[in-house]
């Protein structure tokens, strides 16, 4: 799996349609043609039908949603909080994907987010952290997180997506997408995603010029360097034979199986939590030398 659907299944609710069978049934609609020549066609086509796969699994999530949800899991630390609902999310995530959050989980909203979000710091639990989204709907705040966590945005406005999603959602009238469109537009906007003003103002699916592959070198760069924020984000070491590699755990965890298996495992992260002494994991790979795990963590 590529890095954006591996990022994506870090949201709890986004994992739960990947290990659950769908609880709807897409709509027929117009056939995704898959056989064209064309290779920019055979792109286009690949986007679509990409979209309309991770749309049933957000229609589902919107039908289905549950108290059960809203359980902090998979590394979750921080809420997402509109329309009585609170989605559990990883404040790790939105910190080196939308800046703006390190301020926001501080309690410190931007003037120009006033209008669409406020923050709720608990100094006590930080587990119960909340940000509301004031004005926006589930369902957008549901794709926003599709594209901080992935870099893509299913285009429910589509004809050809909409067609195929609209049998899960039963009447469209449950969600208008233009509403949705316009809050994601806003959203944008307040966030200054200037490269989702032309997805968002096309009438369909138009690619998202790509930031996550960028972020998270960024993040592992700095990440190397004492001092550095991104190296105080670092919850793990890799020892390895000829050096120390400093890593987040969700991004081990969503890129390895074997990670994700050992994370989830609450006894064993307790007691070596502060196994250097300075709040790290430390994971004992020393049969390894950099020069070979670093094809690996690229």
């Amino acid at each position: 799996p590529v890095l954006a659907e591996d990022l994506l299944n870090l949201l709890p609710h986004m994992r739960r349609e990947v290990e659950l069978p769908p609880n709807f049934i897409l709509g027929k609609g117009p056939a995704v043609n898959l056989a064209n020549d064309d290779d920019d066609d055979d792109d286009a086509d690949e986007a679509v039908q990409r979209d309309i796969d991770v749309g049933g699994r957000l229609v589902s999530v919107f039908k289905s949603w549950t108290s059960i949800d809203e359980i902090h899991t998979l590394g979750t630390d921080v809420y997402f909080v509109t329309q009585g609902k609170r989605i559990p999310v990883h404040r790790f995530i939105l910190r080196n994907r939308l800046p703006a959050f390190t301020d926001i989980l501080r309690g410190g909203v931007p003037t120009i987010l006033q209008n669409l979000i406020s923050a709720n710091v608990d100094d006590v639990d930080p587990f119960k952290h909340e940000v509301t989204f004031t004005s926006t709907s589930f369902l957008a705040v549901l794709l926003f997180l599709q594209y901080i966590y992935s870099d893509e945005l299913v285009a429910i406005w589509d004809g050809r997506i909409q067609s195929r999603l609209q049998a899960g959602f039963g009447n469209m009238s449950y969600v208008e997408t233009t509403t949705v469109k316009r809050e994601l537009i806003e959203l944008a906007e307040a966030f200054r995603l200037d490269h989702l003003r032309g997805p968002l103002a096309s009438t369909g699916k138009v690619a998202i010029p790509p930031t996550l592959a960028s972020t998270w070198t960024s993040f592992f760069v700095a990440s190397q360097s004492t001092g550095s924020d991104a190296h105080r984000q670092c919850d793990a070491v890799l020892r390895l034979a000829d050096k120390k590699v400093y890593v987040s755990s969700l991004l081990l965890r969503a890129r390895c199986p074997t990670f994700d298996a050992m994370f989830e495992d609450a006894e064993f992260t307790e007691h070596r939590r502060n196994e250097d002494g300075k709040g790290h994991i430390v994971i004992d790979l020393s049969n390894l030398k950099w020069a070979s795990l670093r094809l690996v963590l690229r």
